[in-house]
């Protein structure tokens, strides 16, 4: 039989263990309490016991760098099953040039972002913020150069040389370029003059807004950008993404009804949607194709440097760490030599004429003719 510990005063907290039953007068203090001495202890759990091995630079392995990567399709790019569980199907657009291919620009100057949405947050379709006219121009600024910060950062990990976003619009701003307007009255070749790259890429804030239904929020961020060359002004690619961050609570009484909204409210929070747009950015340069060549190109423009870097060198010798047998090897040209022919000759593949190209820029003032007697670097 069961037995019962009576208490007094009767108390308002029960804990039943199934066999005893006890009545705890526990007071509105004493709750507190006892829930300050759990966050602390769970606080202490989850860091007290930190590993503070990060403090110590002396190597804890011995992993080479360098190697290989493993996964080399884009990182965080979404599936189909991701956009089943998120319920975001998005909304995709993308089409590419032949010449984007063939003929990749090299360098990219990221162009304001225009906002189509405006300088008000909306929720539901109606802004929810009173701004006066001048606010709305500082936040409709905000807004898509948010957009294009994280797409910059985003594009700044491929293979393509960015012009700085302050330079750009230094540069902009002194050729009076102060609104979208202005901006499309320039020309992709006088702009690819004054900023001194291949292409330009606009872009525009297609959504940027809330929706918020109790147990139901989205979030919806959208972007549109165009590459354009700055040498012919065509078209080598446009690109546009629209993320939905959704947010479905289940509720199935009044209670749990009454925790999501709170819940959803919270995840209309700035917090929220500044994830959205890194998302969409992230998955709007994903759909960009990987110019392998360029890639290439790039990696060993930067080790010969390296190596002909007299700094660089000296202190190599210092640190023991030189090896001669991972130097580049050298060509003498002789009359009738092409790139190509090197190419074919060195890596069995002309086309790979742009490697020995880039890796000695420098010294060949003229791609299609090569001068008798000079050294030209054949990365490895």
């Amino acid at each position: 039989m069961a037995k019962f510990l009576p208490t007094f005063p009767p108390a308002p907290y029960l804990i039943d263990t199934g066999t005893v039953r006890l009545s705890l007068p526990l007071t509105l203090n004493e709750v507190k309490g006892w829930i300050a001495t759990l966050i602390t202890l769970l606080l202490f759990l989850l860091g007290g016991c930190a590993n503070n091995q990060y403090r110590d630079l002396s190597a804890q392995n011995n992993d080479p760098f360098y190697q290989e990567e493993k996964d080399k399709g884009y990182s965080g790019e979404k599936k189909l099953l991701d956009r089943i569980y998120q319920l975001d199907p998005g909304q995709r657009f993308f089409r590419c040039s032949p010449s984007f291919s063939t003929n990749p620009p090299k360098k990219l100057a990221i162009l304001p972002f225009e906002n189509l949405q405006g300088g008000d947050f909306t929720l539901n379709g109606e802004p929810i913020t009173n701004r006066s006219e001048e606010e709305k121009k500082d936040w409709s600024w905000t807004y898509s150069n948010r957009l294009r910060r994280f797409f910059f950062a985003h594009l700044a990990l491929r293979e393509f040389e960015l012009l700085g976003l302050l330079e750009t619009d230094a540069i902009l701003q002194e050729l009076g370029t102060t609104s979208p307007k202005k901006l499309y009255k320039c020309t992709p070749k006088d702009l690819g003059k004054t900023l001194g790259v291949d292409a330009v890429i606009y872009g525009k804030v297609t959504h940027y807004g809330a929706h918020y239904y109790l147990v139901f929020t989205q979030v919806v961020v959208g972007v549109y950008v165009r590459c354009v060359s700055t040498h012919d002004g065509s078209t080598l690619f446009e690109v546009a993404e629209v993320r939905r961050d959704n947010n479905i609570r289940v509720a199935t009484n009044p209670i749990d009804f009454v925790a999501g909204s709170i819940q959803n409210v919270i995840a209309l929070r700035d917090l929220y949607v500044a994830k959205a747009a890194d998302e969409v950015c992230r998955e709007t340069v994903a759909r960009i194709p990987v110019v392998k060549s360029l890639q290439e190109e790039r990696r060993y423009r930067w080790k010969t440097l390296a190596a002909s870097n007299q700094s660089i060198q000296g202190v190599k010798a210092r640190l023991g760490t030189a090896d001669n047998n991972a130097s580049p090897k050298t060509h003498k040209v002789k009359q009738g030599d092409t790139l190509c022919k090197l190419a074919r000759q060195y890596y069995n593949d002309g086309s790979r004429w742009k490697t020995i190209f880039e890796a000695n820029r420098e010294g060949i003032p003229n791609r299609d003719r090569l001068v008798p007697g000079q050294t030209l670097v054949i990365p490895q």
